[in-house]
């Protein structure tokens, strides 16, 4: 029981965290992209990395989602794909949040990066477990 106290406050903390920091106009691509111009890049190729990195911390923020989720709703049926469903659904509800935040914009786009990055880390997870489980 007190496992699952601690997984529901990490996941609770999780989903605060990614509203707070999406609620901040300063997490966008703009400023980004001055970092990255900063550093003397090219245009276009300042514009493809910031466009990678901002994809992979979606990727990798909602996949870490998906994985809190799952060690919280353990074990129950189809645990995976509730923990999937969570991640994509919380990754839908934070960009339509973002539609509301000053400088700020929500993408469909986005929802779909989420949603794979959860995928994947489910995937890594279920994976991992199987090869475990046989040794």
């Amino acid at each position: 029981m007190r496992s699952r106290i601690i997984w529901i406050t990490v996941l609770l903390g999780w989903c605060a965290a990614i509203f707070c920091f999406t609620a901040l106009p300063v997490f966008n691509d703009e400023h980004s992209m001055r970092f990255f111009l900063w550093t003397g890049l090219p245009l276009w190729l300042a514009d493809l990395i910031d466009f990678g990195v901002r994809k992979l911390a979606h990727a990798l923020v909602f996949g870490g989602l998906a994985f809190v989720a799952l060690q919280t709703i353990r074990p129950v049926r189809w645990d995976y794909l509730l923990a999937w469903i969570f991640a994509t659904l919380y990754g839908a509800s934070d960009e339509w949040h973002q539609l509301y935040v000053l400088g700020r914009t929500g993408s469909l786009r986005d929802v779909g990066v989420d949603s794979g990055g959860a995928l994947l880390v489910l995937l890594l997870v279920y994976l991992t477990e199987k090869k475990w489980s046989k040794d």
